[in-house]
């Protein structure tokens, strides 16, 4: 009997696990260049290491990188990959020749039963059950996905390969010039982990501005290494919390690119009244930065105010990795397998 395995790939992390697993292990995409080890956790803040990342600006640059971090996401689970089923996510901008090599890895490399990818920016909708609707995801990457009849409209999508990393690119300079040092291996983990925990979206960011003076509070960080756990006690002004603003204003870090609401309304108005219609009633919001306090009100107030258009929009509670959860509830009834007989005989596409 077979198992089916979730894969959601992304720049910065890869959730891995089995199909009635209730949520992924969170690996990320990079390898430490001395001893080839996989790092699975942020290690504290005294460490220098070289990594070696698998991408570069959201698209995968190293594929044998990918394929050794793979196969240690197989070892860490004692998964043998030969005989299983892979499903893929795969973001709007993947090009064919990386599919490709998806395909001769997981075929001829690890030996799977079948496999299985999917545009992971229409996967909250299909397992919903919506067919027609747009999908914007706010994650690692930020994706607007517009879906007509279960068929994704690739020349209406968008892909940009910023959006969380904008928040750590802030929590970075800003935690510098509070006197801390972050190394390599720490510089996701650890300011992924302070972005969930104490990032905030305020109503009126100049306002706020206005009537706050600077001020810094104590933040109880949690932390592992080595497999052990460690607490220790953070000092943060106010410009930590409020580095989630860089999504609606990136030019506050010098990133000459539309807030997230101005490139959704780009990809809202390149529709025709039809295609409006069509998909205004079922617009979801989705991704680890929906997550944070406050965003999504800030979200549906930026948008109203640029747009004249009249969307319902909808939240997804599952933020952490939504495009696994929903590649899980998709695999219930998904029949667009790709068998390795079939590949064999004629490819995958």
């Amino acid at each position: 009997m077979t198992s089916e395995i979730i894969i959601d790939i992304n720049e910065e992390f890869i959730y891995f696990g089995k199909s009635n697993d209730e949520k992924p292990r969170i690996f990320p995409t990079c390898l430490i260049d001395e001893n080839g080890e996989l790092p699975t956790h942020y290690t504290g803040i005294d460490e220098e290491v070289m990594l070696k990342s698998a991408f570069k600006k959201g698209q995968v640059e190293d594929f044998a990188v990918l394929e050794q971090i793979l196969t240690k996401c197989f070892e860490s689970q004692s998964i043998t990959a030969q005989g299983q089923g892979i499903f893929l996510p795969q973001n709007i901008n993947t090009s064919r020749s990386v599919q490709e090599k998806y395909c001769e890895f997981f075929f001829e490399k690890c030996n799977v039963e079948k496999l299985a990818m999917d545009t992971s920016g229409a996967l909250p909708l299909k397992s919903k059950g919506i067919k027609t609707g747009l999908c914007i995801n706010v994650g690692e990457s930020f994706e607007v996905v517009p879906m007509f009849d279960n068929q994704v409209n690739h020349d209406l999508s968008l892909f940009v390969p910023l959006s969380t990393r904008l928040i750590r690119d802030t929590l970075a300079s800003k935690l510098t010039l509070d006197g801390y040092y972050f190394d390599k291996v720490n510089h996701k983990y650890l300011l992924s982990h302070l972005r969930d925990s104490i990032g905030v979206v305020v109503p009126d960011f100049e306002e706020e501005m206005k009537n706050r003076f600077d001020f810094q509070k104590l933040i109880q960080i949690d932390f592992s290494r080595n497999e052990k756990e460690y607490s220790k006690e953070y000092s943060f002004s106010h410009s930590v919390f409020w580095s989630c603003e860089t999504l609606f204003n990136p030019k506050m870090i010098m990133r000459d690119i539309p807030g997230i609401h101005q490139l959704t309304n780009e990809i809202l108005q390149a529709l025709d009244n039809e295609q409006y219609q069509q998909i205004s009633k079922n617009v979801l919001i989705n991704g680890s930065a929906s997550a944070i306090s406050g965003f999504n009100d800030r979200f549906e107030k930026e948008l109203q105010n640029i747009s004249v258009l009249d969307l319902n929009i909808m939240f997804d509670e599952n933020n952490n990795f939504s495009n696994w959860l929903a590649s899980k509830s998709c695999l219930e009834n998904y029949q667009h397998w790709c068998s390795k007989e079939k590949y064999l005989e004629s490819g995958f596409f």
